[in-house]
Order: C-alpha cells, then structure tokens, then sequence
C-alpha cells in the first residue's frame, strides 16, 4: 500500500526545488527592478506550494500508518 521510497523521492524533489527557490529570490531580490520584484513573487509562491506538499505528504502519510495495539499477554 505504502511506497516509502516514492514519498521519499517526491520529498527530496520539493527540498530540491525549495533550495532552488530561495537562491533565485535572492538572486532576484539584488536586482532592485519591477519585473525582478514580479519574478520574485513567483518564487516565493513556488517555495509556497511545495513547503505545502511537503506537509500534505508527511501529515497524510503518517496519519494512514497503524499503529498495532500490544497483545494482551504483555
């Protein structure tokens, strides 16, 4: 049911473009420039949304786990 290295490629690939977000909005931040400004915004939203699927999947994956009670022998 669960494919944990799948999970754990789609997390990476969002860390990966997160990291890739935050140097460009830098980038576009020394700029100083409307359209810089405009493609900054853009970035941020970016990093928004994969932030949000990284918390999607984690919450998701980790409530659909079983915990399995102990026996009653223990």
């Amino acid at each position: 049911i669960f494919d944990d290295p799948k999970t754990v490629a789609e997390i990476q690939e969002a860390c990966a473009t997160i990291r890739k977000a935050m140097v460009q909005i830098n980038l576009e931040a020394a700029k100083g420039t409307a359209q810089a400004f405009n493609q900054m915004t853009r970035w941020v939203n970016t990093k928004e949304e994969h932030c949000a699927k990284i918390i999607t999947l984690v919450s998701e994956y980790c409530l659909a786990q079983r915990v399995k009670p102990l026996s009653e022998g223990r």
